[in-house]
């Protein structure tokens, strides 16, 4: 039996679903802005995704277009108007570095040789050919040609007469004379024979061979060793050097090797 005390009116009744109702379309109208906020939100991250993908599209094509235009203008500067007897041509190399360049590539070339087979007699075969050894050298290659043309070149330089008629004032130059003659003075050096020689052995401690009244005991070997590094710029037994340390390169220290 229920208690009358608590028994709700029609019209209370009536009020409580409404509320209920009006809170249940609240409920969904939020749910539907919140949908709606979602998909705007999404929107635009697509948008600005596809922005910036469009951006880093449209720099990598500016700086292929720019790496282009760069290595057009490099290959055009390496070539060079060169007239014949048709007109202007534009020919690669025409300078006379570059074709002294290119003949001195194409003899040290073995066109013979298949490079798949054998590169480096293909590239280097040609040299080979053209420079065997020569019989006073254990070994022979381009540093050594360029050395020997250089020697050929002073050596032509510091004998000749106009030469040294020009520098004749100069001390250093004349130095260069100087060394360069006492080396070249045939008739001095077979009358002093072998006596300069024998000068340095003697400042230096002398040989049993060369003086009979030699003993060990009269000579001093860290002395003699500390005199011929020292005076005569010789490096026996090791080398002293001085360069940067490898633990802290912001001091030198001095190397023996």
């Amino acid at each position: 039996m229920t208690d009358s005390r608590y028994r709700l009116t029609k019209q209370e009744e009536i009020h409580l679903d409404g509320n209920a109702n009006n809170a249940e379309v609240q409920i969904m109208r939020s749910d539907k802005q919140l949908q709606r906020r979602k998909r705007c939100n999404t929107s635009v991250l697509v948008f600005v995704i596809i922005l910036l993908a469009l951006t880093c599209i449209a720099l990598v094509a500016l700086l292929a277009i720019e790496k282009m235009h760069k290595n057009d203008v490099t290959r055009s500067s390496a070539y060079e108007t060169y007239p014949n007897t048709s007109g202007n041509a534009t020919l690669p190399c025409a300078s006379v570095q570059c074709v002294l360049a290119s003949s001195n590539i194409l003899q040290t070339v073995d066109q013979n040789v298949d490079p798949c087979e054998d590169f480096f007699l293909h590239a280097c075969g040609g040299w080979i050919k053209n420079n065997p050894i020569p019989p006073n050298e254990p070994l022979w290659n381009q540093v050594l040609v360029l050395k020997t043309q250089n020697d050929q070149l002073l050596k032509t330089l510091l004998g000749d007469d106009k030469i040294r008629e020009r520098y004749k004032t100069n001390d250093a130059v004349q130095k260069a004379f100087l060394y360069y003659d006492s080396c070249t003075n045939h008739e001095s050096i077979e009358h002093a024979k072998g006596s300069p020689l024998l000068d340095v052995m003697e400042r230096y401690g002398s040989w049993n061979i060369t003086n009979k009244t030699w003993t060990s005991n009269s000579w001093d070997f860290t002395k003699t060793l500390v005199h011929m590094h020292k005076d005569l710029k010789l490096s026996p037994l090791f080398t002293l050097q001085v360069k940067p340390d490898h633990m802290e390169s912001s001091r030198y220290i001095i190397m023996v090797l």
